[in-house]
């Protein structure tokens, strides 16, 4: 066809609205005409070429498309986009019982405190065995704190606040990674002596701390920790150490000093004895925690006569 010939019929598309970009020997654009990507088309490596003309020609290389291919919808949703993935709950709001307080200087999380690290109330608690695996039952009065037996919180006024009962009588599950430790008695071994309560009846007397617990010896006249429980002998339960029910002393090598707060158990009582115990003395100037069990304690019987 001669020159004039072409002429003519681009005169003609030209005033149908034809674009003369698309003729032979150019690629669609439709990654800067549409704002999408071409897809299908390949280098020689195989690899889908998903950028356009323009600014993108140049980069070298094929791109590699991780969307879904269609950047209209993307460019809808970005405004969501960051809620895309996994969401950690941190705690928040969703507490067992009230609502997270934000901790800080009113509220004291973590360790040993009333609220846990998100910032919820702490279980209440009598016991050990009242708490989960890995945590104990903490009693604050023990170790001269004074936590309250009941804490609400509710956010009502759109702010996490809490109030509570005016008593020290408070005890809570925490993580038995931030119980106070016990201070160690001198010996591991531990008997038990038949002695006098003050209504002139029985008390079970289990001296603990000794180098040497064999009733061989003479009873212990200052044994480094001693406990009294004003009960028969062979009773197993347990005992708050507090008048009526039990008393003790502890011996720091100096002087004896009352045991003030604390409880003390006997599981198994025929002949010789089993239990544990986890009290606090008063020296005067330092509270002392003793903790510990005792195991295959000799009764050596009673060398006294009541009343």
């Amino acid at each position: 066809m001669t020159r004039s010939g072409w002429m003519l019929i681009c005169a003609a598309l030209a005033a149908m609205g034809c674009d003369p970009k698309g003729s032979l020997g150019n690629f669609t654009d439709t990654a800067s005409d549409e704002g999408g990507s071409t897809e299908g088309a390949t280098d020689g490596m195989g690899a889908t070429n998903t950028g356009g003309g323009g600014e993108g020609e140049g980069d070298g290389g094929p791109k590699l498309d991780v969307g879904d291919g269609d950047d209209d919808d993307d460019d809808d949703d970005s405004d969501s986009s960051a809620d895309d993935g996994i969401m950690l709950d941190v705690g928040g709001s969703d507490c067992d019982e009230g609502c997270a307080v934000d901790c800080g200087e009113i509220y004291q999380c973590g360790g040993l405190s009333r609220f846990d690290d998100f910032g919820c109330t702490r279980p209440n608690c009598s016991d050990d065995e009242d708490c989960g695996d890995g945590e104990r039952c903490y009693y604050g009065e023990m170790f001269g704190e004074c936590n309250s037996s009941g804490v609400f919180c509710s956010d009502e006024t759109g702010e996490c606040t809490c109030g509570q009962d005016d008593d020290c009588g408070g005890r809570y599950c925490v993580p038995e990674e931030d119980y106070p430790p016990a201070n160690p008695l001198p010996g591991s071994a531990s008997r038990i002596d038949i002695g006098c309560a003050p209504n002139d009846g029985p008390a079970i007397e289990i001296s603990l701390g000794l180098d040497d617990g064999s009733c061989m010896l003479p009873v212990p006249t200052s044994p480094p920790l001693q406990l009294v429980i004003y009960a028969d002998p062979g009773t197993t339960g347990t005992w708050e150490i507090a008048n009526p029910a039990a008393s003790g002393t502890y011996f720091d090598g100096v002087a004896s000093h009352p045991v003030t707060i604390g409880t003390v158990t006997i599981d198994e009582y025929a002949g010789f004895a089993a239990g544990s115990y986890g009290v606090v003395a008063d020296t005067g100037t330092e509270l002392v925690h003793l903790a510990g069990d005792f195991d295959l304690t000799e009764d050596c019987g009673s060398y006294i006569v009541c009343g």
